[in-house]
């Protein structure tokens, strides 16, 4: 009896820190994002290969910086020079948004298809 009661007060004592890690916002921030880039936007993996076909490369951003869009492992990467690389994920609108949901690569097409820029918004 007296392990089940103990047992029993850890899981509501547990279950109580649980409840209040849930409500602080950065946890819910985090799981937010997780949600809203899991939804039907995003490519399979086999149209996403194909959409990391067409934009990889390195690209000069309007600041200076060099952003470079690459393969590592089965993992698309991109890198802007200076940061630590991060993982992205193919949409069907042609754009990739960060696995975490930090950051969104727009490409803007030529009038014959070709990439002409990228757009590096983070947030």
């Amino acid at each position: 009896m007296k392990k089940f009661l103990i047992t029993a007060a850890i899981s509501v004592a547990a279950l109580g820190a649980s409840s209040t890690f849930a409500a602080s916002p950065n946890a819910a921030v985090n799981i937010f994002d997780k949600q809203e880039i899991r939804d039907s936007s995003l490519l399979s993996s086999a149209a996403a290969r194909e959409a990391f076909k067409a934009a990889r490369g390195a690209y000069a951003m309007e600041d200076g910086t060099m952003l470079s869009l690459y393969s590592s492992g089965s993992k698309i990467v991109a890198e802007v020079s200076g940061k630590e690389p991060f993982e992205v994920l193919a949409m069907r609108n042609g754009n990739f948004v960060a696995a975490n949901g930090s950051a969104q690569l727009k490409f803007v097409l030529d009038s014959g298809g070709r990439i002409a820029n990228v757009v590096l918004t983070k947030g």
